[in-house]
């Protein structure tokens, strides 16, 4: 699920019927109209200037992307790497970062050209989770099957040579609005990891939630 930037639209991916509902924010009602997509969609997010929805077809290995104004799909899907489950948009809008769970890849797709860069990043086992930092600088990404996170340089497209070694089966990750820690949720060991993001490190002590957490998602900032 993902909330246009203007706060007014939410955008909910249908897995069984490969379709996209879309919810007006205020008066709590859907569209009654669905947005066809790819096949058994997963991920989504809406790009920062609120005009493009991208949504990650995992049983098609492509992304859709809607125009948020008119509700309608490019007729065309992009192409990624095999099964990719979500993705995350860079602060400048410029580019989209999409786990490829097998085959261990990210996959990064101009956003305004609306291709993808021929060569995909290496990363641990089982990508899954992504988000990138607020200051556009480094992706994190959690690594379900290798219990680590992946941090790769946006600029360079370069994943760091050492991954960060976190709880069992890492899933969704974050980052604060601040930029300086990354939290990721371990869905096999019950815990939360957290990240100082400036030096890669991991706190040594883990937070125990609720059984097989999956998401995480950090409050904005208030001024």
């Amino acid at each position: 699920m993902a909330v246009t930037p203007d706060g007014k639209t939410a955008y909910v991916t249908n897995f069984d019927s490969g379709t996209a509902s879309t919810i007006d924010v205020k008066a709590r009602t859907k569209h009654p109209a669905d947005i066809p997509v790819g096949t058994q969609p997963g991920g989504v997010t809406v790009t920062p200037d609120g005009k493009t929805a991208f949504v990650v077809n995992p049983g098609s290995d492509s992304v859709s992307t809607i125009d948020v104004k008119t509700r309608t799909k490019h007729p065309t899907d992009i192409a990624v790497g095999s099964l990719p489950f979500t993705v995350a948009v860079t602060p400048d809008g410029k580019t989209a970062f999409v786990t490829n769970a097998r085959g261990g890849t990210v996959s990064t797709i101009d956003v305004k050209t609306r291709t993808k860069h021929p060569n995909d990043i290496a990363v641990g086992s089982g990508p899954f989770g992504v988000t990138v930092t607020p200051d556009g600088k480094t992706a994190f990404v959690a690594n379900s099957l290798s219990d680590t996170v992946s941090t790769i340089g946006v600029k360079g497209r370069t994943n760091n040579p050492s991954d960060i070694a976190v709880g069992t089966g890492p899933a969704g990750v974050a980052v604060t609005p601040d930029g300086k820690t990354a939290f990721v949720v371990d869905s096999e060991s019950d815990m939360v990891s957290t990240i100082d993001v400036k030096t890669r490190t991991k706190h040594p002590a883990d937070i125990t939630v609720g059984s097989s957490p999956i998401g995480v998602a950090v409050t904005p900032c208030r001024r």
